[in-house]
């Protein structure tokens, strides 16, 4: 019963004004962190098929996948969102419209029905600002689903939400809606909820070291393309104050030290590259700078603090990091520097 109540729901026919599925590609430049696989249009039974046959035709760049759809079928939808997720791919919610005119970056879009589902696929996820992403309880055309059958479908709906790292309580926002309604998700809904990946590094943290301690803050997701430290961790030694960043992955094994910009709510430093140092070793390349005291002083008072080293792009490009202070990241940044200042 089960697998013929997928089937329809596999067979949901199109909307009369709604052209299935197309799969496209461009890039803004040259750059790869710009390039998406752009997919518009209906979901229909053979959009997973047309979706591998796309991929495997045109071998394109980058992992970022921009989905725009008013839905279609669930069980293709969620077969997308798998085929997403075993390539690692970042879904967006975005028209690629502007990116393949070369005239700018997408623009907002609407993924509702069986295209949120397919977007849960995403290893990583975006919701920009202005773009929506709806769901609403599942149906099919003509067919009464009995209760013991819509407990299995949930059933199998909220395990793939699950899989997917999202809360499953997500489910009950589509439950509450009927056949003809949407729930569009709020960006607090979206961040409770885990729809979204968080972007940034968490709070920071301290540790002991020497005669006094480290503050440390780890990135909250993986790395990308071009976006490679890890942590940062700011310290003491030699009565000097130091910023450390890591980055497991990296091509920096023969790279020479660059300057470090340090951006402080919006004032910008120049770190000269003959204070840095880079170390190579199996857990990756870690990337040591010496700051003056006015400069350790800026970065323990700033609320918005940005660090890049320009290094080439054949070696990963600008190795970085952006952070909004708290009060308590201060308070741990100016511990971390005492014995400095």
């Amino acid at each position: 019963m089960i697998a013929r109540l997928f089937a329809l729901l596999l067979a949901l026919p199109l909307t009369a004004e709604a052209e299935e599925m197309q799969f496209d590609f461009a890039c803004l430049g040259n750059a790869v962190e710009g390039c998406y696989v752009i997919a518009k249009g209906q979901i229909v039974a053979d959009t997973p098929q047309k979706f591998t046959a796309f991929m495997q035709r045109e071998s394109p760049e980058g992992n970022k996948v921009l989905l725009e759809s008013h839905g279609g079928s669930l069980a293709a939808g969620v077969t997308l969102g798998r085929m997403f997720r075993a390539r690692e791919m970042h879904t967006v919610v975005g028209s690629g419209a502007p990116v393949i005119a070369r005239e700018g970056f997408p623009d907002p879009a609407i993924c509702a029905s069986a295209c949120a589902y397919a977007f849960l696929g995403g290893q990583t996820r975006t919701l920009p600002q202005g773009s929506q992403l709806g769901f609403h309880r599942f149906f099919i055309p003509g067919t009464r689903i009995d209760e013991a059958s819509a407990q299995s479908l949930s059933g199998e709906l909220i395990s793939y939400i699950v899989a997917m790292g999202v809360d499953a309580r997500v489910f009950s926002l589509a439950s509450t809606k009927g056949e003809d309604e949407m729930h569009y998700v709020s960006t607090e809904e979206a961040e409770a909820y885990e729809l979204i990946t968080p972007y940034g590094y968490q709070a920071f943290f301290l540790e002991p070291y020497g005669k006094g301690v480290v503050a440390a803050s780890k990135r909250k997701t993986r790395t990308e393309a071009y976006d490679l430290v890890v942590q940062m961790t700011a310290f003491c030694k030699k009565g000097e104050a130091r910023l450390l960043f890591h980055a497991p992955q990296h091509g920096l094994g023969h790279a020479r030290p660059e300057d470090l910009i340090l951006t402080h709510d919006g004032q910008r430093t120049v770190v000269p590259a003959s204070r840095s140092k880079i170390r190579v070793t199996k857990d990756g390349a870690y990337i040591e700078t010496r700051l003056s005291p006015a400069q350790a002083s800026s970065v323990a008072s700033a609320t918005k603090l940005g660090t890049a080293y320009q290094f080439p792009r054949v070696v990963g490009g600008s190795y970085g990091t952006y952070f909004e202070l708290s009060d308590m990241d201060r308070s741990m940044l100016r511990a971390a520097f005492r014995l400095c200042l």
